[in-house]
Order: structure tokens, then C-alpha cells, then sequence
């Protein structure tokens, strides 16, 4: 007997993309932004789910929405940027030079207008796949279900060394798909295929919020590991960087530990041996979109 429960997820929230892209261009402001991008990665959680069924479902997003997708995520990171040199700015009590945030303008009308010759030439928001349309068999969604939380089980388990800022984000997108394909759990003995830790919808939604903030912190500290963005600066607005780039830097480390206290509840300074800091990416502004 088939049931509906994946296929008409998929389905709607492509529906949702659909309609939410489509209001992406009429002011290209962040909270739009925002809800376009979470609602294809649930899309995205809908497929993978789908294609863990094996039943001939592509676990992909189709190629234009996704490539439509990463370059909102351009816009999305440029944004984050300009929003925390203006806070951090508050923060310190002083004013920003104003190369800072006239580079950072340039930069996100420029990322724009490549959106929107994108949006010219393309379809970015496409057609539903026929394949959506087709209902999964019991047996198989059971199955897929299971190979889908046993694929990801073993990026939940504690361990030494503690993720560098790849594996953490590697995290988090693994706990976001979990979360985004929840309400197709046939029931709560699903979670147990989970680790103890992590079968609360709440500990993860926590979790993942968390993640997202220590995310958001190396995408500003980016900017000030920048050669280009540096280089356009006066020397007279170098020192202010500097206190910007500490103020990040604090907030990131503090961030982390958070973060090494919620994943690994029993670890105690001294106890890892192998941990080290991730790096950032230094050779320009090209930023990491998911």
C-alpha cells in the first residue's frame, strides 16, 4: 500500500519555494532572503529522505533551483556581514569608516545583479518533477526512513577529536535534515534509531540554533581575513578592524565552547588530545554558502 507522506512533503514545500523565491526579487531584503533559503533546505531534507527509499527518486535539488539557491546564499552571507560590522560597531561605541560598509554595499549589488541575470536568462524555480507526484510503498518508506537516520547516527555520536568548524557545520546540516523530515517519522519509536542524546526534537532544534550562531560568527571573521576587503581601507580605519576582528574572534571561541559543552557533556579542559582550531579561508571573500 503506498503512502503519501514524503511524496506530498516534497510537494508542498516546493510549492512554498516557489512562492517564496519569487518575492526574493521584489526587495531582495534579508528576512525574504531568510525564508526562501530555509524553506529549500527542507525541500532538500525532503528529497534526501526520498532518495534514502531508493525507489528511483532523485535525492538532489534540480540543478538551476539549487544553483538559484547558493547565489542567495552569496547575498545571504554579504548581508550577515554589513549587519554585524554595523552591531559590532554599537557595541565598541564608535563610528565605522566609511570605506567599511561602502565596500560591503558594492558587494552585495553586485552579487545581486549576477541573481538577477541569473533570473534572465533562467528558470530558476522550474516545474515539479513528475516523480514527486508518485506515492512510496509502506515497506519502502519504512526502510528508507531507516537507512536515512542510520546514515546520519554516526555524525551524532560523541567522540574525541571535537569538530573543527567543517565538522560542526557538517553537523548541523545533518541535524537540520533530521529535523526538516521529522513529521514523516511514522512514530516515536523511530527517534530510538537516533543516539540517546539526540532523540528530543527540542535538544536538536536547540542544538542547531547554536550551530547556526557559531556559523555565523566565522562568516563575519571572514571578512577580516579578507586581502581585498583589508586592502581597501585607510590606515586610519586599521585599528578599528583590529578591535572588530577580537570582539569576532571572543564571540566565536566563546560560541564554541558552548557548543563543545552541549556535544560532549562529559568533556573537562585537558581531556582531548588531537583538537584544533578549524581554519578560516583567507584567500578572498568567497564565502561559504551550504
Amino acid at each position: 500500500m503506498p503512502t503519501q507522506k514524503i511524496h506530498l512533503a516534497i510537494q508542498q514545500h516546493y510549492a512554498r519555494v516557489k512562492a517564496l523565491g519569487s518575492k526574493v526579487g521584489e526587495t531582495w531584503g534579508e528576512e525574504a532572503i531568510h525564508r526562501f533559503r530555509v524553506e529549500v533546505k527542507k525541500l532538500r531534507s525532503c528529497l534526501r529522505l526520498a532518495g534514502a527509499t531508493r525507489t528511483g527518486l532523485k535525492s538532489r535539488l534540480p540543478r538551476k533551483l539549487h544553483t538559484f539557491y547558493s547565489m542567495t546564499g552569496v547575498v545571504r552571507n554579504l548581508q550577515l556581514q554589513r549587519k554585524g560590522m554595523a552591531e559590532a560597531a554599537l557595541r565598541l561605541d564608535k563610528p565605522l569608516p566609511s570605506p567599511c560598509m561602502a565596500v560591503l554595499e558594492g558587494r552585495i549589488q553586485t552579487a545581486i545583479t549576477m541573481v538577477k541575470e541569473y533570473m534572465e536568462v533562467n528558470n530558476p524555480l522550474g516545474h515539479a518533477r513528475a516523480e514527486w507526484q508518485v506515492a512510496i510503498r509502506r515497506h519502502e518508506e519504512a526502510r528508507g526512513i531507516t537507512r536515512f537516520l542510520e546514515e546520519r547516527r554516526d555524525n551524532l555520536m560523541s567522540g574525541v577529536p571535537f569538530p573543527d568548524e567543517a565538522g560542526l557545520h557538517a553537523i548541523r546540516k545533518v541535524m537540520k535534515d533530521i529535523l526538516h523530515v521529522w513529521p514523516c517519522f511514522p512514530d516515536k519509536e523511530t527517534v530510538l534509531l537516533l543516539p540517546d542524546s539526540w532523540r528530543s526534537k527540542g535538544k536538536l532544534y536547540s542544538c542547531t540554533r547554536r550551530l547556526g550562531e557559531f556559523h555565523d560568527s566565522c562568516i563575519k571573521l571572514q571578512l577580516l581575513q579578507d586581502i581585498h576587503f583589508i586592502s581597501a581601507m585607510e590606515d586610519n580605519a586599521q585599528s578599528l578592524l583590529e578591535e572588530l576582528r577580537q570582539l569576532w574572534f571572543h564571540d566565536r571561541e566563546e560560541k564554541r565552547e558552548q557548543l563543545r559543552h552541549l556535544l560532549l557533556p562529559g568533556w573537562a579542559p585537558g581531556k582531548e588530545t588531537s583538537f584544533g582550531l578549524g581554519n578560516l579561508r583567507t584567500e578572498s571573500y568567497e564565502l561559504h554558502v551550504d
